[in-house]
């Protein structure tokens, strides 16, 4: 089905069997289903539309996912919606004339009409979805958007800052070092804690009670309605290989909602998505032309046609592992009532391509099979991937969903779980995604999610003691070191390579080694780099060990992989100040390594 499109329109065709293969277990589940509808009132497809062997396939998929006929026939692709309420009009229309004779007159159908095209819903009732998608979480959590950028405490806090460090580096330099250097060692001392505590974690590598549960596998009749959201905008060259993705899902058809979610203003991608042949259940969701244009924004607005008790995001060049939704529930059930969400590793497929990609998978592995589930084990905010999250459909839609005005709402949208009583948990499954493969495409990408987490900061720094308050001392620390110590580690990095350049230009050291602020100052600067270097590279190293140790010799070329974080840090920082919510678009499908599926 497809929200603001025309049906496609077409003679009534006999579709060929389904696979009508039945395990023993499935037998035993379709067996026990007593289905509250009768086989005779869908037998009218058989034979006109469909062979008996697909009905009889049909048959048996709704008693076991506990749905009509009608519903498999249709979100399988086995029948289009237009020709099964032909076919079911012809029928009716034959029986009113072999019971009463004469002409017909608008005969009640066997069972429930259709639903009006949600085109319909949506043309009517537009405003207010792209309204609630692009101020909702302002109107009911005010104070906690980015829309409103930084608050006048904060820009006068900030210009007096940078006020006090001019006026005191020209007055006292190499004190006004020594403090900042200070700084920088708490911050960088925080940071490799957390590293070196991830390494421990890793080694141990004790698994959670939670996950050692072996749960029964959920009867298809006993799963719920789960939402997918693909946000969408220039992303042809990978649609196909998206949904072909999405169709290998271990999931029942009839209980899959999946949105695609396309922008007004790319008719290109909506053109080729309708050639696809896609069955009903995937619906396309175009997005009205309004700022921000944002990818927050789109799935807000999808979200408002959600049917799913859960939903999932992923984005263009995903590859979620077929049995991801039935794991997500599984940690759903095995975890506490405030378990809102659900966190999914994420790969890169093409990291062999070049250097770029090796230090992209290289980071990847570190981030998510180290930081973050070391996170989880000590308890604090998880800030989120921008993909393969999981949620309740009723915590996601209470919390206000995602922030329009953040480009990196992931991260966001997991300090507000954390804020408002909700927790997240890494789940043991993996979704495959492509890395850009050359500089420019990486340093836009960059340059977004680094302007992104310092807008997220920022937001949650408005209220520092209402933070506090909401998260205890230790998780307003975790914040400070994950979300904080990441854009400070970036921002000075570089400068440690400007001290040394500049005492190689000058052939002296930058300041007098026999003065004791002097000698202190230096040293501090070459512990944190040190010993950041270090732990940085050990988490690396034991990451790598679980699938990629191929790229264990990629890890003494981190330094100046992070020099050009810090380069896309700045440009960031820029960026935050003249167009902070502008959104830099990543191409996918350009990798040469890319698998053809």
């Amino acid at each position: 089905m497809m929200v603001g499109c025309r049906r496609r329109r077409g003679p009534i065709e006999v579709r060929r069997p389904a696979s009508a293969g039945e395990t023993p277990a499935e037998a035993r589940q379709t067996a026990k289903t007593v289905p509250p509808w009768r086989i005779s009132e869908y037998e009218f497809v058989k034979g006109t539309l469909i062979d008996a062997a697909t009905f009889e396939r049909a048959v048996r998929l709704a008693r076991r996912s506990n749905v009509t006929p009608r519903d498999v026939l249709i979100s399988n692709g086995w029948v289009r919606p237009e020709d099964y309420s032909r076919a079911q009009a012809r029928t009716s229309a034959a029986e009113f004339i072999e019971q009463r004779g004469g002409e017909p007159h608008e005969p009640a159908p066997r069972q429930p009409a259709p639903r009006a095209p949600r085109s319909r819903i949506r043309r009517t009732h537009a405003e207010r979805p792209m309204d609630d998608a692009i101020h909702g979480l302002a109107r009911r959590f005010p104070g906690e958007s980015a829309g409103q950028g930084l608050i006048p405490a904060q820009r006068y806090g900030l210009a007096l800052i940078f006020a006090a460090i001019c006026i005191s580096g020209f007055l006292a330099p190499i004190a006004t070092l020594l403090v900042l250097a200070a700084i920088a060692t708490l911050f960088f001392g925080l940071v490799v804690a957390l590293r070196l505590i991830a390494c421990i974690n890793l080694i141990v590598a004790l698994p959670m009670e939670w996950m050692r549960r072996k749960r029964p596998r959920i009867a298809d009749a006993d799963l719920p309605v789960y939402t997918i959201l693909v946000p969408l905008f220039e992303e042809r060259a990978v649609l196909s290989q998206l949904t072909q993705a999405l169709s290998r899902l271990d999931y029942p058809a009839a209980r899959l909602d999946i949105k695609l979610i396309f922008e007004s203003v790319d008719p290109d991608t909506l053109a080729y998505a309708e050639t696809l042949g896609l069955p009903p259940n995937f619906e396309f969701i175009v997005v009205p032309d309004r700022q921000p244009r944002t990818k927050p924004k789109a799935v807000n607005y999808a979200l408002h046609f959600a049917r799913g008790d859960f939903v999932v995001i992923y984005d263009a060049e995903d590859q979620p592992d077929p049995g991801q939704l039935r794991k997500a529930l599984d940690a759903f059930a095995s975890g506490p009532p405030n378990l809102a969400c659900v966190q999914a590793r994420l790969t890169i497929e093409n990291a062999p391509e070049n250097w770029l990609t090796k230090q992209f998978a290289i980071e990847y592995a570190a981030l998510f099979s180290g930081i973050l589930p070391t996170l989880q084990r000590l308890g604090l905010p998880i800030p989120l991937g921008g993909t393969s999250n999981h949620f309740r459909a009723s915590a996601l839609k209470w919390l206000g969903a995602w922030d329009a005005f953040n480009v990196t709402e992931d991260a966001d949208l997991g300090m507000r779980l954390y804020r408002h009583g909700y927790i997240c948990r890494m789940l043991d499954c993996e979704t495959s995604e492509e890395a850009p493969c050359s500089f420019k495409p990486w340093l836009y990408q960059r340059t977004r999610w680094l302007k992104g987490w310092m807008q997220t900061y920022f937001v949650h720094m408005r209220a520092p003691l209402k933070l506090w308050r909401q998260l205890g001392t230790g998780r307003f620390l975790g914040f400070q070191v994950m979300v904080g110590g990441l854009i400070f580690s970036a921002l000075v990095h570089p400068l440690f390579y400007a001290l040394i350049a500049l005492k190689i230009s000058t052939g002296t050291p930058f300041f007098d080694p026999s003065g004791v602020l002097g000698l202190h100052v230096w040293l501090l600067a070459l512990f944190n780099v040190a010993v950041g270097y270090l732990a940085s590279m050990a988490l690396c190293l034991i990451t790598l060990r679980r699938g990629n140790a191929r790229l264990a010799l990629h890890i003494l070329f981190m330094p100046a992989y992070w020099l050009l974080i810090s380069l896309a840090a700045y440009r960031a920082l820029l960026q935050l100040i003249t167009r902070p919510f502008y959104w830099e678009k990543t191409e996918h499908g350009v990798s040469r390594m890319t698998p053809s599926r």
